[in-house]
């Protein structure tokens, strides 16, 4: 376990997987509770004007089957004032009133409320609130609307819904028209009387609410986590420790431990990588026993020269001719230690091509995952086939199935392990260039091609585009791993100045051969340079990123590069205007 929070692949592999997983967690846990209070609102709504329907059919009811018989048949009055008036009853509005108030008195949850910019004189005292204001506003512009909003009423979390409170029938038009103490006397049908309020508490509702997403959301991290755990072990078992034993073995190597031998059971890539690790510490052993031997020869030599010394004044002269001898022999072994040492200089640029091995994992990590995910999905079906097969039960669909299974699946294979051979042959090539500085016939389109791949840990990470426009047929003799410098610093060059504030941004390479010379052209859609600071830029040492990461290193190698290694010539095109441009001269003879 502690080694998932060491700084190595383990936590470049778990540590996403975490953040992701946290990252999802709270996205899951936002949109529960936006949209489960979503619903509540929406279902509050519902229930108020359901409830408010009703409310509406019992005052048509009373107006229709109570108010208009009392007015034909009876000597009662409908009036608003009932208290010490024996003789009348409440007109249908007085009556929400009425149920409003005994809701009020049996603390009902339900509240109801029902006014109107046109009170009653008993109601003319009453206050309407912002809510009850903006409702009627909105009312007389929209009758058939509705209008809710979700607000702390009487200490509470609730939601108010509103309707219009519209005159429907005739006998409702004539009865407030009549009124002695109505405050308006001209209403018509289908006027807007006021409105009618249903206040729905939800405080509870949401309370629960928050309770049942809690509960879903650590659900959700514990299967999250334990999937995560799940592929970590599988990774870690099938891969990442194949890869510490050979980064083991490549540190004792260069600690100087040449007996051990390097085994790898796996059949695939890591197993191949184990064999040529093998082989270069062989050839590494060989060269340092070689190089023991001629240091063995010197140092007789030198002794020998040493004891002639003091023996040169007795005698020098008898001596002369045995001298000239040893000295002859002297000159063959110096010539001798000199390409031994040539050869040791390049065994030890050998011996630096392990610290690739890092660059190569973290390319091949996610073809190889996909490769073993994948094989482990055929090992499964060939066990289940085996399984019905064993039991007699196997059809001919299942058998076809298992074979279009096989072939997919071993297509996958095949294409992630030709990701791992091309990405392995790329670092190869370009590894070798720069520990053997020596010129050779090369294809430039192909060679830029490696050069891209082995960038591409790094401009993976962004949306910058690289465009190349090159013939492929063009060969050129020169030095491979001056080229590999050039195009890798150009091209950190623009991801770190040019693109800085740029999303996605454009490189275009342009190579054309001419008869005695080749010219590259390389130019980006970045922020550009001042064009005070072009005569600077190629200078060591400068940079305008100083303490942010750049070093005033990377123009400077290419312009020594070009200049005194391939005695060609560098120049920025002043009259490019969309961002910064390279015109690169290489002789070709």
């Amino acid at each position: 376990m502690i080694k998932l929070f060491n700084k190595g692949i383990r936590r470049q592999i778990i540590a996403p997987m975490i953040i992701t997983m946290i990252c999802a967690m709270g996205i899951i846990y936002s949109f529960l509770i936006y949209k489960n209070e979503s619903n509540i609102i929406d279902s509050s709504v519902v229930f108020a004007k359901n409830n408010i329907d009703q409310y509406l059919t019992i005052r048509k009811y009373y107006t229709s089957n109570v108010i208009d018989k009392v007015l034909k048949y009876s000597d009662l009055e409908v009036n608003v004032e009932l208290i010490n008036n024996p003789k009348s009853i409440p007109l249908p509005a007085t009556m929400i009133h009425d149920l409003s108030d005994l809701l009020r008195e049996k603390r009902s949850k339900i509240k109801l409320n029902l006014y109107s910019n046109y009170p009653f004189p008993n109601r003319l005292n009453r206050v309407l609130d912002k809510f009850e204001r903006d409702s009627l506003l909105f009312l007389e512009k929209n009758p058939k609307g509705t209008f809710f909003k979700r607000e702390i009423y009487e200490s509470k979390d609730s939601v108010r819904v509103v309707i219009a409170d519209v005159l429907s029938d005739n006998t409702c038009v004539s009865c407030h028209n009549s009124l002695k103490n109505t405050p308006k006397n001209d209403w018509n049908l289908y006027d807007v009387r006021g409105a009618l309020e249903i206040i729905v508490p939800i405080e509870e509702i949401v309370e629960n609410n928050f309770k049942n997403t809690i509960q879903t959301v650590v659900l959700l991290f514990l299967i999250l986590f334990i999937s995560i755990f799940i592929i970590y072990l599988t990774i870690n078992n099938k891969l990442l420790i194949s890869i510490e034993r050979i980064s083991t073995f490549v540190n004792n190597i260069k600690s100087g431990n040449l007996n051990d031998t390097l085994e790898i059971s796996q059949d695939n890539e890591l197993q191949s990588l184990s064999v040529n690790v093998n082989s270069m510490k062989i050839s590494l052993k060989n060269t340092l026993n070689l190089l023991n031997d001629e240091n063995k020869t010197r140092k007789k030599a030198e002794d020998d020269l040493f004891s002639l010394n003091e023996k040169l004044e007795d005698t020098i002269y008898n001596r002369t001719i045995e001298l000239k001898k040893q000295n002859k022999e002297l000159k063959k072994t110096v010539r001798r230690l000199e390409t031994t040492q040539d050869d040791l200089n390049k065994s030890e640029k050998m011996a630096n091509l392990g610290e690739l091995v890092g660059g190569i994992t973290h390319e091949i990590n996610t073809p190889l995952g996909i490769s073993i995910t994948t094989a482990s999905y055929i090992q499964k079906i060939t066990n289940d086939l085996e399984e019905i097969y064993n039991k007699q039960d196997m059809s001919e669909e299942d058998f076809e199935e298992f074979l279009q299974n096989n072939k997919e699946n071993i297509k996958n294979i095949l294409a992630s392990l030709n990701r791992v051979s091309i990405t392995l042959n790329s670092f190869r090539d370009i590894a070798l260039d720069q520990v053997i500085e020596e010129k050779r016939d090369f294809f430039i389109h192909r060679y830029l091609d490696e050069v891209l791949i082995a960038l591409r840990h790094k401009t993976k990470k962004y949306k910058h585009k690289i465009l190349v426009n090159i013939d492929e047929s063009i060969v050129i003799n020169s030095y491979p791993g001056y080229f590999y410098q050039i195009f890798t610093n150009l091209i950190n060059n623009s991801y770190l100045h040019a693109f800085e504030e740029i999303e996605e941004g454009e490189i275009l390479i342009t190579i054309n051969k001419h008869d005695d010379y080749l010219e590259l052209i390389y130019s980006d859609n970045g922020s550009g340079i001042e064009a005070d600071k072009t005569n600077d830029i190629f200078k060591e040492y400068y940079t305008t990123k100083r303490g942010t990461g750049g070093t005033g290193l990377g123009l400077g190698i290419i312009n020594n590069l070009i200049t005194n290694e391939l005695k060609g010539s560098i120049k920025i095109d002043k009259e490019y205007k969309n961002g910064l441009k390279y015109i690169i001269i290489i002789p070709t003879k």
